[in-house]
């Protein structure tokens, strides 16, 4: 899966990207203010990790909308493989002098400090501001 990534998109041992959306849903009788998102409506939060080509290989839903993005993370079984050791192999590679290893991309605007999590190597990428670039790459149409 890195193999992929960094052939497509240059990112080097970064094995998916995660994200979250909002699935609307009818108020509930019980709990309702919980599922009232930001954007002003009843919803759950899918969070979804993708490969290289988009297709997803990790799904986790049913949280209630008014969660936050990393809240929504930190609950998933995801989170909790990857804290543990048990989501990524321990190889790592040599970039800039840095050993880092395999990663899931996230936007770390929205949720500061989850990169550090999500890696194994415990580090940032080697360059933030390559791979920044590379990011608004991805996402232009």
């Amino acid at each position: 899966m890195a193999q992929q990534f960094e052939l497509k998109w240059g990112l080097p041992q970064c094995i998916g990207a995660v994200d979250g959306s909002h699935i609307p849903i009818l108020a509930p009788q019980e709990y309702h203010t919980e599922y009232y998102n930001r954007k002003g409506w009843y919803s759950i939060v899918l969070q979804a990790v993708v490969n290289s080509s988009g297709q997803f290989w990790n799904i986790y839903t049913g949280q209630p909308g008014s969660l936050h993005d990393a809240r929504v993370l930190r609950l998933s079984a995801l989170w909790d493989l990857a804290e543990s050791g048990q989501m990524f192999a321990q190889e790592t590679v040599n970039i800039n002098g840095q050993a880092v290893g395999y990663y899931i991309l996230v936007n770390t605007t929205v949720i500061p400090g989850i990169m550090r999590v999500l890696c194994h190597s415990q580090m940032l990428l080697h360059n933030h501001k390559l791979q920044k670039q590379k990011v608004q790459r991805c996402e232009k149409p």
